[in-house]
């Protein structure tokens, strides 16, 4: 969906390009610290209770879940609960 009239979009692309790519990346981490912290309290709302660990596996299944396999996801959340990997097998 995209709701900006096209002058407007224009008009912002504008002003991206104004910036250094410095700004430029700045912004986007910016945007995506932002991201992590919306996504953060909306797991929270629903799970309260969570420890640090669980709320980083489940930030993960929401960002990589769909780029891993089975078997690598439960390697990947078990490192993330314990912070030790398990050996490949």
């Amino acid at each position: 969906m995209n709701d900006t009239p096209r002058d407007i979009e224009l008009r912002m692309l504008a002003l991206f390009a104004e910036r250094t790519p410095e700004e430029r990346v700045r912004m986007a981490c910016g945007m995506f610290d932002a991201g992590i912290a919306l996504m953060k309290a909306g797991i929270l709302d629903k799970q309260p209770d969570l420890t640090e660990s669980q709320l980083r596996v489940e930030i993960f299944r929401r960002l990589y879940g769909d780029c891993f396999s089975t078997k690598e996801m439960e390697r990947i959340e078990l490192f993330l609960s314990n912070g030790r990997p398990e050996p490949a097998s």
